[in-house]
């Protein structure tokens, strides 16, 4: 019998010993997978390097083993980061995700059937939300500190590799509407005038509340001077949906059946006073539109910080309106609309001041002074739309901001 023993701590290290043990010597090719994240892998058997391994691929060493031979693997783990929502960074090293090291508060609510299995709610006991401070990047930022394996290595008490970073809170990122789950990360790069902590990181499974996604502090974004989508691509890239499946059929941008009263939201826009057009079609109930100066949208019909022009086929209205978790109507207007075609809808804000045209009309249908929202992103919306038949569709999208 012949048989490769291993020694390693993988993947929290970056060396993989294998040791062989036979009666005897014996040929037989042994094939290694080499992981793609890494760059410089290297390969030795007792201790002579290989041919240098292809990443992502297998490596093959074909030789006559002797009892005794010694192949190692390295596979050196750089610190990288990935991009993710709202020009959000995750941070690896090597194959693992890091989470940030929150505190957690442990409450048993419900007693388990057996011993051991009582339900918990976790809250955190320290601070959660931060921007890394990346400088020059991810291999200045980050210090990498390891100690001796413990018998878990997921233990969130002693985790045998930790990264710490420099990072500062980001105060108005705070807990979504719901208060269970945090609003998505801001767009980065986020300003703070907070100082320069040192945060640490660790491997993903070693935490219950996780955040892995972390703005990039930076200079404050400048407003948006323009937006536009006709969805010729077929795909929605610069859209997060809150609530249930989009997609985009026929140049036309909506929601699916399951989506029924939802939202989208072309987050990395910012305006402040601009013409924000596009195409809708609403479905023959409920109501769809164009939502404006959005700030902290997750999913929920009102969760959202901004204004709302809806057309209704169902009751022959043009709805304006604002939410902050709430819904509050400022206005309405009669206009007889044909479900499941586009109507062409106009907003010209600037300031307090908020228009809306349908059609090709030369006067509003709906003014309105409001100052609740100055500035924030666009995005379009359904709500109460019935799960059965055609939903609304959004086109030829077309924002302009206005000089001040």
């Amino acid at each position: 019998m012949a048989r490769f023993v291993e020694e390693t701590d993988y993947p929290f290290d970056d060396t993989i010993r294998l040791r062989f043990f036979a009666s005897r010597r014996v040929r037989f090719p042994l094939a290694l997978r080499i992981p793609a994240w890494c760059e410089n892998p290297v390969i030795t058997v007792n201790g002579r390097p290989e041919p240098s391994p292809t990443p992502g691929r297998f490596a093959r060493v074909e030789r006559e083993w002797a009892p005794g031979d010694t192949v190692v693997l390295r596979f050196p783990m750089r610190v990288r980061i990935a991009p993710g929502v709202n020009d959000s960074v995750s941070v690896w090293r090597g194959p693992l995700l890091y989470t940030l090291q929150i505190e957690e508060t442990w409450r048993a609510y419900a007693k388990g059937k057996r011993e051991g299995f009582d339900s918990y709610e976790v809250t955190p006991a320290s601070a959660w939300n931060y921007g890394l401070v990346l400088g020059a990047g991810p291999e200045a930022a980050f210090r990498v500190q390891r100690r001796r394996m413990p018998p878990n290595p997921f233990d969130p008490a002693q985790p045998p590799v930790r990264l710490l970073a420099p990072a500062k809170k980001i105060p108005a990122w705070t807990l979504a509407w719901n208060k269970h789950v945090s609003f998505d990360p801001p767009v980065s790069p986020v300003a703070s005038d907070a100082p320069t902590e040192t945060v640490t990181l660790v491997p993903f499974g070693a935490q219950m509340l996780r955040v892995s996604n972390f703005p990039v502090i930076g200079a404050a974004r400048p407003f948006s001077t323009e937006f536009r989508d006709d969805f010729a691509a077929g795909h929605f890239d610069h859209w997060v949906t809150y609530g249930g499946g989009w997609r985009v059929r026929a140049k036309a941008f909506g929601p699916s059946s399951d989506a029924t009263s939802s939202k989208a939201v072309a987050t990395k826009t910012r305006f402040r006073d601009f013409t924000y057009e596009a195409d809708v079609s609403v479905a023959a109930v409920g109501n769809a539109g164009l939502i404006f100066r959005v700030s902290d949208p997750s999913i929920g019909a009102d969760d959202y910080n901004g204004y709302y022009v809806g057309l209704s086929a169902e009751t022959g209205q043009v709805l304006f309106g604002k939410a902050d978790g709430k819904w509050t109507p400022l206005r309405t207007a009669a206009m007889p609309l044909t479900a499941n075609r586009p109507h062409h809808v106009r907003i010209e804000a600037r300031g307090a001041d908020l228009r809306v045209f349908v059609g090709d009309m030369g006067q509003p249908i709906i003014e309105a002074t409001d100052d609740s929202f100055g500035e924030g992103a666009i995005g379009v919306r359904q709500y109460g739309a019935r799960p059965e038949g055609p939903q609304a569709a959004f086109g030829n999208i077309a924002v302009r901001g206005l000089e001040d």
